[in-house]
């Protein structure tokens, strides 16, 4: 499902639930997701979000409820790279809810190096303006999902509220999607580079790369993905100044 932004494909999931409804999302979500649970979610429809951070399993399970029917993954997340095992999300949410919808955010990713269907995850969420548009001249999301019930309910709230995408943004999406596979590659092996030559740089104090062996959650990245990526964290030593 294509969508104008990655907001209104955020937008269109959100527009499936209820007042009442519970959510559970990453303790350091994208800021625009954050934005719409707490300012709409919680503030305009009477839903409760709980952020929690999805690579302690226990404080996941204590922060699900009866009534939770919305699980946000996002990993690696932005701008932190917290890496989450996604399997053992998935595994923890289902064995408290059948009746929780879980989204896993890919925009960091790329569904060339992650494919969260295959690990459980009900909607795979990307920003289309990055990895997949390629060229930083368009603005779209979309979601993918295997799920006929749940196209249903997202085909109607998209139809509803409106955030569709115009025609010549699609075509400009379907020219990135041709090439990612060969980008994503070259930016992978160069971030790589980059990031080993900074890591002992005398002017950096870390580097928050997840091809790295020194990344905190670097055995998570090897259950989830098929390749580190290209973005990347740079603590500089000595301050703003």
């Amino acid at each position: 499902m294509a969508f104008a932004s990655g907001c209104a494909a955020t937008t269109c999931v959100l527009h499936t639930l209820k007042s009442g409804d519970h959510i559970v999302s990453c303790d350091d979500v994208y800021g625009g997701t954050n934005r719409y649970l707490r300012r709409y979610a919680v503030d305009k429809f009477n839903m409760t979000v709980d952020f929690v951070d999805l690579t302690n399993i226990e404080a996941l399970k204590k922060a699900l409820k009866p009534e939770t029917r919305l699980l946000w993954i996002e990993t690696p997340s932005n701008p932190t790279y917290k890496v989450c095992d996604v399997r053992a999300v998935v595994e923890a949410a289902r064995s408290i809810s059948k009746n929780i919808t879980i989204v896993g955010d890919n925009t960091f990713a790329t569904p060339y190096l992650q494919t969260y269907l295959d690990m459980g995850v009900d909607i795979s969420y990307n920003s289309v303006s990055k990895y997949i548009g390629g060229h930083s001249d368009i603005i779209m999301g979309c979601l993918t999902l295997n799920n006929d019930n749940l196209f249903k309910d997202l085909d109607i709230a998209s139809k509803s509220f409106g955030g569709c995408p115009g025609i010549f943004d699609c075509y400009l999406a379907v020219r990135g999607l041709k090439t990612i596979a060969t980008r994503v590659k070259t930016a992978t092996k160069n971030a790589y580079a980059i990031a080993k030559y900074l890591e002992t740089h005398p002017l950096v104090d870390k580097v928050i790369y997840p091809g790295l062996k020194s990344f905190k959650y670097y055995d998570n990245v090897k259950k989830n993905q098929r390749g580190a990526g290209a973005m990347m964290g740079i603590y500089v030593k000595g301050g703003v100044d």
